[in-house]
């Protein structure tokens, strides 16, 4: 186990928000938006699940571009009921947590089983749910949602055991050829994509895959989250997922197992860059576009 990468982790790790900030200078204008500015669909972000990334704090670049794209991206601030979902076109949870407590094992869920089932209700009868889990203690939070499609969430961290930036690519293999990282055209094809810490996980249902762990990475375990040790449990991620996606009913899901790779942040008391602004995530951008256009239908 490398634990001095882990010492360098930490500066990213949930329980250092103070030292993580939006990063407003990025910007990112698709060749070609799906729609006219302010045009496109509402994309609701939950709020409602003390919710470590959203539209106004860490994923303020993730909204914007989602606007640049055509997208209209809005805060949901209720807790997820048949009556609440009932005008939802496209729902993105990233990073629910219980509660301030939740860096204390075990792990508590952020959400009932009765918004579990309200969710993969909608989603059967045509919602669209991306889900994003970072690492520990996030996918023990969202265990309930996991578990309603079929998804275990391995509530640890998921580690690159190598040197260096933490990218999948093509040309490797773990970055898959689909609809998503092929896109709409040419001008759409995500070919890497720089990621910054999160977890794995293993469907247990059938789903086509973005990105999967080969031997570069391993899971570990540390009790409590965040104290990394010689002897931390750890399995080896081979054949585990990052991110897939899949239909259930009418409807679509994508589920990723890493947040700040859909933001834009400066992090640190040396604020360097992380997520979409890092040099090496210039596809980035376009990935998370593409997994929109997925889930709108735009993308099939």
């Amino acid at each position: 186990m490398k634990v001095i990468s882990m010492v360098i982790l930490s500066c990213l790790a949930l329980d250092m928000s103070a030292q993580q900030v939006p990063d407003s200078s990025f910007r990112f204008t698709p060749e070609s938006p799906a729609y006219p500015k302010g045009k496109g669909p509402v994309v609701h972000v939950d709020e409602a699940h003390n919710n470590f990334h959203t539209l106004g704090t860490r994923y303020y670049s993730f909204g914007e571009v989602l606007k640049n794209d055509g997208y209209r991206p809005q805060p949901f601030a209720q807790k997820f009921s048949d009556e609440s979902l009932r005008s939802c076109k496209i729902i993105v949870i990233a990073n629910a947590l219980s509660d301030t407590l939740a860096w204390v094992l075990p792990t508590r869920p952020a959400f009932t089983d009765g918004e579990a089932t309200a969710l993969k209700k909608w989603v059967e009868n045509g919602g669209a749910l991306f889900l994003i889990a970072d690492h520990m203690p996030c996918p023990g939070a969202v265990k309930p949602i996991g578990k309603a499609f079929g998804i275990n969430l391995y509530n640890g961290y998921a580690l690159y055991n190598k040197d260096g930036q933490e990218i999948f690519t093509r040309a490797a293999g773990t970055l898959k050829a689909n609809a998503i990282t092929n896109g709409r055209n040419p001008s759409e094809r995500v070919d890497s994509i720089a990621v910054f810490t999160g977890h794995a996980f293993l469907p247990l249902r059938p789903v086509e895959k973005i990105i999967e762990f080969n031997d570069d990475h391993s899971v570990l375990f540390p009790n409590p989250p965040g104290d990394f040790r010689e002897d931390t449990p750890s399995i080896d991620a081979s054949g585990l997922m990052h991110s897939v996606y899949f239909t259930q009913g009418k409807g679509r899901v994508v589920i990723v197992g890493e947040a700040a790779m859909f933001s834009a942040q400066l992090a640190g008391p040396n604020r360097f860059k992380a997520g979409m602004n890092e040099p090496a995530a210039k596809y980035n951008p376009q990935l998370l576009l593409n997994i929109i256009h997925y889930l709108d239908g735009v993308l099939n």
